[in-house]
C-alpha cells in the first residue's frame, strides 16, 4: 500500500472489497477453486497486481476533478504530492513487482489480498518451494533508501516498513493456519523500488524480514532452499485463493491449528533467523 499525505505510516486504508477488481487473470483463469465455498467468497487468483490501490487512485482522481478539473490537470502536470499521486505511484509499484513475481516458475502468487474488513490488503502472497511469503511493495522513486538490521530509512528518516511487513507475515500465518489446520512457514519480504538514480543500499538484512530491490526478486526466490513439496504448495494455494480465508471472522476454536505439521525441509531460508 502506498504512503499518502494522509497516512504517512504506509498503512493507508484501501477502500472496501468488491467484485470489481476480480477480473480473470490470464495465468490462473483456467484453474477452478477447489472444494466447497463459503457464502460471499470469491477467487483471489483473479485479482490484478495493485487492484485495491489502483481503485483508490481512480477514486481520488475523480474527487479531484469534481473539485476542480483544471486543478487536477495542474497537479498531474507539475507532479504535485497529492493523495491521488501517492495511490497512483503505489499501484505502479505493485504492478511492476507483481509482473516479476508471475515470472517465477513453480511458484503461485496472489495480488492485492484483502484482509480483515477489506480496508487494507497484502500486496502479494507468494507460495512455492521456498515457503509462503507476504510481500509489501514500496515505490519511492528517486529517494535515498538504506537498510540496516534495525530498520529501513528513507531520506535519512526511520520508517515503520519493517514493522508493517513483520505484522503482515504474522497475520497471514495465523489466518492460513486456521484454515489449513496446521501452521505453514510464512515469512515477510519488503520490496523497495527506488529507481536507477538512487539504488537501494542494504547494509545488513533484518533478522526476520528480507528487504529486496526489484532486480533481486528472481535470483532471491529461485535461490531459496526448498521447504515445501509441490503437493503442499497446491494445498496452501487452494486455501489462500479463497477471499474468506482472509476476511471471515474466526472463532477462538478455529484459530488453533488442529493438526500441527512441519513439511520436510532442506536447509533454512537466507536472510532470516
Amino acid at each position: 500500500m502506498p504512503e499518502t499525505p494522509a497516512a504517512r505510516d504506509g498503512r493507508a486504508d484501501g477502500g472496501t472489497v468488491g467484485t470489481g477488481d476480480e477480473r480473470a487473470h490470464p495465468r490462473w483463469s483456467g484453474i477452478p477453486a477447489q472444494g466447497g465455498g463459503w457464502p460471499g467468497e470469491y477467487d483471489l487468483a483473479g485479482r490484478r497486481p495493485g487492484a485495491l490501490v489502483r481503485r483508490r487512485a481512480d477514486e481520488e482522481l475523480a474527487a479531484q476533478r469534481a473539485r476542480s478539473r483544471f486543478g487536477s490537470v495542474l497537479a498531474r502536470l507539475f507532479d504535485l504530492k497529492t493523495d491521488e499521486r501517492a495511490w497512483r505511484i503505489g499501484a505502479q509499484g505493485e504492478e511492476v513487482v507483481g509482473s516479476r513475481l508471475e515470472q517465477l516458475a513453480e511458484w503461485r502468487v496472489l495480488h492485492s489480498v484483502p484482509v480483515g474488513q477489506g480496508a487494507s490488503d497484502i500486496d502479494h502472497v507468494l507460495i512455492g518451494p521456498g515457503g509462503v511469503w507476504t510481500i509489501n511493495t514500496k515505490n519511492r522513486p528517486g529517494a535515498r533508501v538504506s537498510v540496516t538490521a534495525r530498520g529501513v530509512y528513507v531520506q535519512g528518516h526511520h520508517t515503520p516498513y519493517l514493522r508493517n511487513a513483520r505484522y503482515e507475515a504474522d497475520r497471514a500465518r495465523g489466518l492460513l493456519a486456521a484454515r489449513l489446520g496446521w501452521t505453514p512457514p510464512v515469512l515477510g519480504c519488503l520490496v523497495m523500488l527506488t529507481g536507477s538514480l538512487a539504488p537501494l543500499k542494504v547494509r545488513s538484512q533484518p533478522a526476520d524480514v528480507v528487504v529486496l530491490g526489484q532486480a533481486d526478486l528472481h535470483a532471491y526466490f529461485r535461490g531459496t532452499p526448498h521447504r515445501l513439496p509441490r503437493a503442499t504448495v497446491e494445498e496452501i494455494f487452494a486455501v489462500a485463493r479463497r477471499s474468506t480465508t482472509w476476511t471471515t471472522p474466526l472463532t477462538p476454536a478455529a484459530r488453533a491449528p488442529r493438526r500441527p505439521r512441519r513439511p520436510a525441509q532442506r536447509g533454512g531460508v537466507p536472510g532470516t533467523r
